[in-house]
């Protein structure tokens, strides 16, 4: 399964919560893209839930929606699901 988590504008990704992730075979692999981290997984278990913890750094105020997270399938890439796009606010 591959899941692309986005990243809003306005935010840099923080890896060392991905690195533990890796270290700890939760996750296969992670790319960090300039809008999205793609993350691998090996696979799932039919009914379990997994939460991944990742961090995002403000790198300026903003008032933004940030676009849904979506999770499928490497070789049916038709198989999918998206959360719910997310707001965020930003104070200076």
């Amino acid at each position: 399964a591959i899941l692309d988590l986005p990243v809003p504008a306005g935010f840099a990704v923080e890896s060392e919560d991905l690195e533990v992730l890796l270290s700890t075979a939760t996750i296969a692999r992670y790319q960090i893209n300039p809008r999205t981290v793609t993350v691998y997984l090996r696979g799932l278990k039919p009914g379990a839930k997994l939460t991944l913890v990742y961090k995002l750094r403000a790198t300026m105020p903003v008032k933004i929606t940030a676009p849904p997270a979506q999770a499928y399938e490497y070789y049916d890439p038709d198989r999918r699901a998206a959360s719910a796009p997310q707001s965020l606010v930003v104070s200076p």
